[in-house]
């Protein structure tokens, strides 16, 4: 199952990715929302974690997930 972890503390993504390849995840990882988005477009993951204590960075997050929803919806619905 293919994991896309964005988080931009590099010392704390890379024991979340430690770890969750020790349970068998392909992780695939990246620091911010405008690269989640050339990842997700690339390669769709299964699953996508945002990890963020900053409260300055929810509404960035939020519209993340907004295009990043809206593209797959219509990559879903041309049929790929």
């Amino acid at each position: 199952m293919s994991i896309l972890l964005v988080e931009d503390d590099k010392a704390l993504a890379a024991g979340l990715s430690e770890a969750l390849r020790k349970e068998g995840f392909a992780i695939n990882h990246v620091a911010n929302g405008k690269d989640a988005l050339l990842a997700a477009k690339t390669e769709p993951p299964e699953i996508v974690i945002l990890y963020s204590l900053q409260k300055q960075q929810y509404r960035a997050l939020f519209q993340m997930i907004t295009h990043m929803k809206c593209f797959l919806l219509a990559k879903k619905s041309q049929g790929r």
